[in-house]
C-alpha cells in the first residue's frame, strides 16, 4: 500500500501539504488507500459523507480527489456541477466504466481528470488514461513500474513491481497496443455466445450508447436455436417500441449484433460505485420470462 502510495504521488505530482479530498467509504480499498496517501505523502486529508453528491454544500478547493463515475454524473446533473470539479486540480475516477454520455460532460472541465483502471490485487490503479484535454487519449497507460501482457485468452495480465512483480491475471479482454498500453474489449465472463460466433456486449453496448438515454446492457440469454441470443435490458418501463432493425442501422450493428428482443427492468442492481450487477440482474430479467 505504501509503495502504490509512493507510485500515485510521482505519477499526479502530489506533494507534502497538498488538500486531498476523501469521498469515498474507507471500508473498500479506494477509499483506504488515500487515507494511506495522506499519511504517506504528507497531504492534508478533508473527509467528507461519502454520498451521491460529496461536494454539495463544500466550497472549498482541492489538489486531489477520487470519486466513482456515478458520483461525478451526480455532481455535473446540479447547475454548478462544473465549476465545483474545476476546484478540484487533480481529479481521478475509477470503479466502473465510463458511460460516453457523461464523458462528453467530463471533457467539459478545466481540471485534470483522470480515468483509473486497476483491482483490489494491485492495490488500486496501475493505468491511467485522461479523459479531457489538453493531452486526452483513449488507452489505458501504464504508471512507472508497471507492464502489461495478453494471456492466450486475450485477457490482460498485470506485472507490477509495487506487488512484488508478480503476474497478476485478469478476466478483461483488452488490445495490447504495447507493454505499457491498452484498450478495454470487454470481460470474458461477459461473453456472449450466439450462433457459434462470440460477441462483447460492452462492444455493442458502446455503439448503441448514442441513440438509447437510459441505462441499458446487453446480455445472452438461452436460446434453443443459438445457444445464446443477444437482448436488450433497459432500466425502466417502456415508454415507446423501439424498432430493433432501425436501432441497429442508426448504431451500425451488424445483423449478428442486433439484439433479438428489448426486455424492461424496474431498476438494475449496482455495486455502490454504481457499476451494474450483470448477473443478478441477468438473472432477474431471465426468471421473470420463464
Amino acid at each position: 500500500m505504501v509503495q502504490s502510495a509512493l507510485l500515485t504521488g510521482e505519477y499526479f505530482r502530489l506533494n507534502p501539504g497538498d488538500i486531498a479530498l476523501l469521498c469515498l467509504p474507507v471500508d473498500f480499498i479506494a477509499g483506504k488507500m488515500m487515507v494511506v496517501r495522506s499519511f504517506v505523502l504528507g497531504l492534508n486529508l478533508i473527509p467528507v459523507e461519502p454520498k451521491g453528491n460529496p461536494i454539495e454544500g463544500i466550497n472549498s478547493d482541492f489538489v486531489f480527489a477520487a470519486m466513482t463515475p456515478m458520483q461525478i454524473s451526480n455532481i455535473l446533473n446540479e447547475p454548478d456541477g462544473i465549476d465545483k470539479l474545476n476546484r478540484i486540480e487533480k481529479l481521478i475516477i475509477g470503479g466502473s466504466a465510463i458511460h460516453p454520455e457523461l464523458l462528453q460532460k467530463i471533457r467539459l472541465l478545466l481540471n485534470e481528470t483522470w480515468h483509473t483502471y486497476g483491482m483490489t490485487e494491485t492495490l488500486t490503479h496501475v493505468a491511467v488514461r485522461k479523459l479531457n484535454a489538453p493531452g486526452e487519449y483513449e488507452n489505458f497507460k501504464a504508471l512507472p513500474g508497471i507492464r502489461f501482457q495478453k494471456d492466450d485468452r486475450g485477457c490482460l495480465t498485470i506485472i507490477a513491481r509495487h506487488v512484488g512483480g508478480e503476474k497478476i491475471q485478469t478476466n478483461d479482454m483488452v488490445a495490447l497496443i504495447s507493454d505499457k498500453e491498452f484498450k478495454i474489449v470487454g470481460r470474458l465472463d461477459h461473453i456472449i455466445n450466439s450462433g457459434g460466433i462470440k460477441f462483447s456486449p460492452e462492444e455493442i453496448e458502446l455503439k448503441l450508447s448514442p441513440f438509447i438515454q437510459r441505462k441499458f446492457i446487453i446480455a445472452g440469454f438461452p436460446d434453443h436455436r443459438l445457444g445464446q441470443k443477444i437482448v436488450l435490458i433497459i432500466e425502466g418501463s417502456q415508454q415507446a417500441k423501439i424498432d430493433l432493425k432501425v436501432l441497429a442501422k442508426k448504431a451500425s450493428l451488424s445483423k449478428f449484433e442486433t439484439p433479438a428482443e428489448v426486455i424492461y427492468a424496474d431498476q438494475f442492481p449496482v455495486t455502490e460505485s454504481g457499476k451494474v450487477i450483470r448477473g443478478d440482474l441477468i438473472n432477474q430479467c431471465f426468471s421473470k420470462k420463464q
